[in-house]
């Protein structure tokens, strides 16, 4: 097992009782407005370099679907960004493992997200590497792609060579915005999904 598994184990580890079914669908994912309107400012506010971090939560299966519920996420630290790449460092893999820990004791890593700042909403080549490499050894993690320049945002599911896109609710507060008035971006919800 590579360096980066063992990683990927403990970053994520699995929780007690969930069964994985021999064939899932891709997720459906329910993200919490505050955290969704956090992590579009913080793309907003680096338009000129990628940005990415983790996203934590909780995973269910009902059936044959994933349920995931992402109630958080830890910016990466110390990586290194330029305009069209994004390299998480040892340094940022410890720092993000003890944030997660220190900050989100309860919670599991449910995947990850990065921005592209102009260049739409998708997986690259690198993008799918990387998730294969560290997070496909959960099966229940997935990416979540944003691009401050278009303002357009998606979640997606690579399983078994294939990238599926995955249903996304946003949940809000009371008197927090409501779902269809947009995020910090100014884009419905409903909209958004591509």
């Amino acid at each position: 097992m590579t360096g980066e598994a063992e990683l990927a184990i403990r970053l994520a580890p699995l929780p007690p009782l969930l069964s994985m079914p021999a064939r899932l669908e891709a997720p459906e994912i329910s993200i919490d407005g505050g955290v969704l309107d956090r992590l579009e400012e913080e793309a907003e506010s680096m338009r000129h370099c990628e940005v990415g971090g983790l996203l934590v939560g909780h995973a269910a299966v009902a059936g044959s679907r994933l349920r995931l519920e992402v109630t958080g996420a830890l910016p990466a630290e110390s990586s290194d960004a330029g305009p069209g790449h994004l390299t998480f460092t040892h340094e940022t893999w410890d720092l993000l493992r003890n944030r997660r820990i220190a900050d989100h004791a309860g919670a599991m890593v449910v995947g990850w997200y990065h921005t592209h700042p102009g260049f739409g909403v998708f997986l690259s080549g690198l993008d799918r590497r990387l998730h294969a490499r560290i997070f496909a050894v959960q099966p229940w993690c997935v990416a979540l792609v944003l691009d401050p320049v278009n303002r357009h945002r998606g979640f997606f599911w690579p399983r078994g060579g294939e990238v599926r896109p995955c249903a996304e609710t946003v949940r809000r507060r009371a008197g927090a915005r409501a779902e269809n008035e947009g995020g910090a971006n100014g884009i419905s919800d409903a909209e958004n999904r591509q």
